[in-house]
């Protein structure tokens, strides 16, 4: 009885290792996924701001060049 009984045990800790090893890896396949997703996200932004950034100084020099104003 006492043999089984460690065997049942030692089972019951293999069987939550390898769920916690199941775990891990479905969390790091998550964390990259995430990551990807994030440096896709700053790309983005960067694009984004940079045309913004571009739209500016666009707008900005065309109000204050070209045209004969007062002064």
């Amino acid at each position: 009885v006492g043999v089984s009984a460690t065997q049942d045990s030692h089972d019951s800790l293999k069987n939550v290792y390898e769920q916690i090893e199941n775990m891990k890896m479905h969390f790091e396949a998550q964390m990259e996924q995430l990551n990807r997703e994030l440096l896709a996200t700053k790309a983005e932004l960067a694009s984004v701001k940079g045309a913004m950034a571009a739209q500016q100084a666009s707008s900005s020099s065309n109000a204050n060049g070209g045209g004969s104003g007062p002064g």
